[in-house]
């Protein structure tokens, strides 16, 4: 199960990147669709690991400490695009971390 926490490592690289800023309503919007995107990808997770409840949760826990939503600050156009195509994705592509284009640098935090 390391490999997993290390996947979800891998994955939160993949879809942030960090800038200074202070747009408070941008902020607040980056913020719940951050929150969101965790959500769509533990749902992914777990449907790729229905057996493994704990890894679920473990994965969630990850995603959460190492993504602080608190300081989302601005996302990307493709956004949509990413959850989109997140939620249909293939399990063998979600755990090999070829993530669609769309979810790169997806959340921008403030540094």
């Amino acid at each position: 199960m390391k490999n997993i926490m290390l996947s979800s490592w891998l994955l939160i690289m993949t879809i942030l990147s960090t800038s200074c800023g202070d747009d408070d309503t941008k902020a607040e919007e980056a913020q719940k669709k951050c929150k969101n995107l965790i959500s769509v990808f533990t749902s992914r997770f777990e449907i790729c690991f229905p057996d493994y409840p704990e890894e679920v949760v473990a994965f969630k826990k990850t995603m959460e400490s190492t993504m602080d939503c608190k300081k989302a600050i601005d996302v990307k156009d493709s956004y949509n695009t990413c959850i989109d195509m997140t939620t249909v994705l293939s399990c063998d592509n979600f755990l090999s971390l070829s993530l669609p284009s769309s979810c790169q640098n997806v959340i921008t935090l403030e540094k």
